[in-house]
């Protein structure tokens, strides 16, 4: 069983990486929150348009949405905790590695925040209507594919962070010192 977060969300996190891999936990985080506000938006509209009576010949909209609410409120929180924990993997551990190891730093940084992000959703979305061991499999299918894509598309990845390095006149060159905050160094790591 697979649902339309097995498509979208292994890209979302791949955006999420290089946002937080080029600009930096500030700007990735100010991504995520804009994100889940939108979230919010379609949960909130959804809720909405389920209250209306819907339209003569247009019953089957309301069926379709009121379980829309459990399993958008399971993408929210799912997509808030994950992403932020993703961003912020990718963040410290750039921080140590400076520009090192990146495509370790994507990969382990999505298996932390997929794993969350899959377990908070599927127990929330699907506890109480699907049996245990279906929850079980939904939780570790999910979990496995979504990363299998991000690996399969960390090359690809890998060349969109390192474009846009090269072209992002924000981004500070190696040998910097990386803040959390954003802020640049103001003399090299070496000199230190």
């Amino acid at each position: 069983m697979f649902d339309g977060g097995a498509f979208l969300f292994p890209f979302a996190y791949i955006v999420g990486d290089i946002l937080a891999e080029v600009y930096g936990w500030r700007r990735a985080r100010r991504a995520i929150v804009l994100g889940f506000a939108m979230l919010v938006l379609a949960a909130l509209t959804y809720t909405v348009v389920s209250w209306t009576t819907p339209v003569e010949g247009f019953e089957v909209w309301d069926q379709a949405l009121a379980p829309m609410l459990r399993i958008t409120v399971a993408g929210v929180v799912a997509f808030l905790v994950g992403s932020l924990l993703n961003a912020s993997i990718v963040v410290r551990l750039k921080e140590r590695m400076k520009e090192r190891h990146v495509a370790f730093r994507l990969i382990l940084s999505t298996v932390v925040g997929q794993f969350f992000d899959t377990l908070i959703f599927c127990t929330i979305a699907y506890a109480g209507t699907i049996s245990l061991l279906e929850l079980a499999n939904y939780t570790v299918t999910g979990f496995g594919y979504k990363t299998l894509v991000e690996i399969l598309i960390v090359p690809v990845t890998l060349l969109v962070i390192r474009a846009l390095k090269r072209r992002e006149p924000t981004y500070r060159a190696p040998g910097f010192e990386i803040h959390r905050d954003d802020e640049p160094a103001l003399a090299p790591a070496a000199s230190r």
